[in-house]
C-alpha cells in the first residue's frame, strides 16, 4: 500500500470519528461537565482584594504554609504574561486558587483538582501592577497559603511604573 493510500484512510478515519462524536454531542449524549461546572462569578466579579479572600475562603481557616510553593518572577518585564507556578506537598487537595492583590479583579485563576490529581498548577496571570501573589490551597477543611511579590516593568494594562523607579 502506497503512502498516500495510507494518510488517505488515516484522513477519513479522522472525519469519520470527528463526525460521529459531533453527532453524538449535537444529540446530546455527550455533556461536557466541567464546562457547566458552577461558576462562582461573585468571586471572579469582585473588585475588592478583602471581599475576594474572605469569599475564596468560604469561612475555612487560612494559614501560611511552607509545603505550598509558589513560584514567580522577581520583576516580571510585561505584566500582560507573568509565569507563576504552585506546587504542593499537601494530601486530598481538592483547589488552587490565585489572587493577585492590586488587580482590578484579585481573582485571576481557579484550579479544580480531582482525587488523583498531581497537587500542581502553572499558568500566565495577567498583573495590572507591581503587587503581590497569593496561592491558596484549599486541602482539608483548610486552606494553605504562600505569598510573593513581583514587580511588574509594563502592567497588564499599561505602564505602571516610570523605569527610572526599576533601576534601583
Amino acid at each position: 500500500m502506497s503512502e498516500i493510500d495510507t494518510k488517505r484512510r488515516l484522513i477519513l478515519k479522522g472525519g469519520v470519528a470527528a463526525g460521529a462524536v459531533g453527532f453524538a454531542a449535537s444529540i446530546g449524549l455527550l455533556i461536557p461537565r466541567t464546562v457547566l461546572a458552577e461558576w462562582p462569578e461573585n468571586v471572579f466579579m469582585s473588585e475588592k482584594f478583602d471581599d475576594v479572600m474572605k469569599m475564596a475562603a468560604n469561612g475555612a481557616h487560612m494559614e501560611e504554609s511552607a509545603k505550598v510553593s509558589l513560584t514567580v518572577p522577581d520583576v516580571a518585564e510585561n505584566g500582560a504574561q507573568v509565569p507563576v507556578e504552585v506546587k504542593v506537598d499537601l494530601d486530598g487537595v481538592e483547589m488552587i486558587s490565585l489572587v493577585v492583590e492590586k488587580n482590578p479583579r484579585p481573582l485571576a485563576a481557579r484550579f479544580l483538582l480531582g482525587a488523583n490529581c498531581e497537587s500542581y498548577a502553572s499558568t500566565r496571570l495577567k498583573v495590572a501592577e507591581s503587587s503581590a501573589i497569593i496561592a491558596m490551597v484549599h486541602a482539608g477543611g483548610k486552606i494553605y497559603t504562600a505569598k510573593k511579590s513581583v514587580q511588574v516593568a509594563i502592567g497588564g494594562c499599561g505602564w505602571s511604573r516610570k523605569l527610572s523607579e526599576m533601576v534601583r
